[in-house]
C-alpha cells in the first residue's frame, strides 16, 4: 500500500556518495591484519593461551597497513589477545607460523613464535 502522502507517479532520486574514507580505509586495514593473524592461528593451531608473539612487517610504502598498524594497535591487540612486534624486534625466535602476502597491492608479513626474551641485537656490543 502506497502511503497518501506519496505520489505513485512521482520518481524520487537518492544520491549516495560510496567514498571511502581515510579513517574507514585504516579501520579496514587494521581489521584485514586481524583476519590473517586469526587465519594463521588457525591453521598452526595455536589456542588462546598458548604464550605466543606476533611479529610483522610491512613496506614503506605500505600506506595504509602503517597507518592501521599505528593508530588501531590497540584494537589489534585487544583482538588477536597477543602482543606485537615490528619485525626488527625478531632475533631468530622459533617460528611456528608465517604468512606473507599482498593486500591491495601493499606487501606485509607474520611471523608467530613461541614467548621468549626479546633483546635489542643493537643495544647489545661484544667487547674484549
Amino acid at each position: 500500500m502506497v502511503p497518501p502522502y506519496c505520489n505513485p507517479h512521482c520518481y524520487c532520486s537518492i544520491l549516495l556518495d560510496f567514498t571511502q574514507s581515510e579513517e574507514l580505509k585504516i579501520k579496514g586495514y587494521a581489521r584485514e591484519f586481524i583476519n590473517k593473524v586469526q587465519r594463521l592461528k588457525k591453521q598452526t593451531k595455536v589456542s588462546t593461551e598458548d604464550d605466543i608473539i606476533i611479529f610483522y612487517s610491512v613496506e614503506p610504502t605500505a600506506k595504509y597497513f602503517t597507518l592501521a598498524l599505528d593508530k588501531e594497535r590497540k584494537l589489534i591487540e585487544a583482538a588477536v589477545k597477543k602482543p606485537l612486534f615490528s619485525n626488527e624486534w625478531y632475533t631468530g625466535q622459533v617460528i611456528i607460523g608465517r604468512d606473507h602476502g599482498t593486500a591491495e597491492g601493499e606487501n606485509y608479513e607474520i611471523k608467530l613464535t613461541y614467548r621468549s626474551p626479546i633483546v635489542d641485537i643493537n643495544a647489545v656490543r661484544v667487547t674484549s
